[in-house]
């Protein structure tokens, strides 16, 4: 009799057990909205252009963004991003930096910079129209910064509508955008003025590189009707294996990678503050498609940037020996900079690393 009690209160142990795990395990995830900048760009000469084509840490930075965002989503419980945007490529974002009139490409940095994650999450390029209208960096305010945006505009209203349908349907958004744009852009995903960076205002603040601005859903799906938004612009950012000028890590300083170290081995990954973060370091307007772009050298391996034109890119990629390091061996991590920086990593002119 003894044992069968026994068994018993095993069994019940045993269910409430499981009822715990499968609580534990089925909390529900919040549904968000990411807005990115795009990575790193160049205006090469006309011909052979196009304008903003991505540099070759460009194109590495963009192939990072699949695996930096499904650690992210798994380690903050996002729920995962089914629907990706860009801006649209189809006709000139930047008039001033187009010499070559209407036969030019239009810019294709934040689409490019978004295809990797499309192409990994909807197995298709970025969407870049909503509700027939093409999504434009200033969403249909014009082709100039505006000053006082209009979040009401039919392009405003038609991404709020798409990006609510997909947190309702307990999914998160992803957005590439133009720093330009990014301001407007974060107001129309909360219908409101936003405190992502104006640098369009007075006076001017850019979204840095590396900037990750998160619009979290209100309330729970079925029933989302908002987003909140961000709570600071420095709360998120992508942070690398890799350090620029002006970075003190001893020893040597920057610009270099940062090898892991410890035992057992951990990667630490660098975040910048302020201002622009760029992989490879700044750039001239004029660096060709193709060509190394910065202090990262290209290798063999690395991504090829999408030139999207008939003419040579000159100079191409050059090959390196395999001990030096390259585009292709370029980490990243979206780290919390209030949590997560490590100790005795920061400075005056970044928040440390994180790892």
């Amino acid at each position: 009799m003894g044992e069968v009690r026994t068994s018993g209160c095993a069994l019940v142990l045993f269910g409430s057990l499981v009822f715990f795990a499968s609580t534990a395990f089925g909390q529900a995830c919040t549904p968000v909205v990411y807005a990115f900048r795009h990575a790193e760009d160049t205006n090469p000469p006309n011909p052979p252009g196009p304008i903003f084509a991505l540099t070759p840490s460009g194109a590495a930075h963009a192939e990072l963004y699949p695996t930096m965002v499904k650690a992210f989503e798994d380690a903050n419980n996002f729920c995962s991003v089914a629907k990706v945007y860009a801006a649209t490529t189809a006709r000139k974002i930047d008039t001033k930096k187009d010499p070559c009139g209407n036969a030019c490409e239009s810019a294709t940095n934040a689409f490019d910079t978004a295809t990797p994650l499309a192409k990994k999450v909807m197995s298709t390029d970025p969407i870049t129209t909503v509700g027939n209208n093409q999504l434009y960096e200033y969403l249909g305010n014009g082709n100039a910064a505006p000053t006082s945006p209009n979040y009401s505009t039919d392009t405003a209203k038609a991404l709020r509508t798409e990006l609510l349908a997909t947190a309702n349907a307990g999914e998160s958004s992803a957005i590439f955008w133009t720093s330009q744009g990014l301001h407007v852009l974060g107001g129309a995903i909360i219908n409101g003025t936003s405190k992502v960076p104006d640098k369009n205002g007075n006076p001017k603040v850019v979204p840095p590189r590396n900037a990750v601005y998160i619009f979290k859903a209100d309330g729970s799906a079925p029933n989302i009707a908002t987003f909140s938004d961000i709570v600071s612009p420095s709360l998120y950012v992508q942070c690398y294996n890799w350090i620029g000028v002006g970075i003190t890590v001893a020893p040597p300083p920057g610009p270099r990678f940062i090898n892991p170290a410890g035992s057992p081995p951990t990667q630490l990954y660098f975040c910048g503050k302020d201002g622009e973060t760029v992989l490879g370091g700044p750039l001239g307007e004029a660096c060709a498609c193709g060509a190394q772009c910065g202090t990262i050298p290209n290798g063999p391996g690395d991504p090829v940037p999408n030139c999207r034109s008939t003419h040579t890119a000159t100079p191409t990629a050059t090959p390196t020996p395999s001990t030096i390091k390259t585009n292709k061996d370029i980490l990243g991590k979206i780290c919390n900079t209030t949590t997560s920086m490590e100790p005795n990593t920061s400075g005056a002119n970044t928040f440390g690393a994180c790892k």
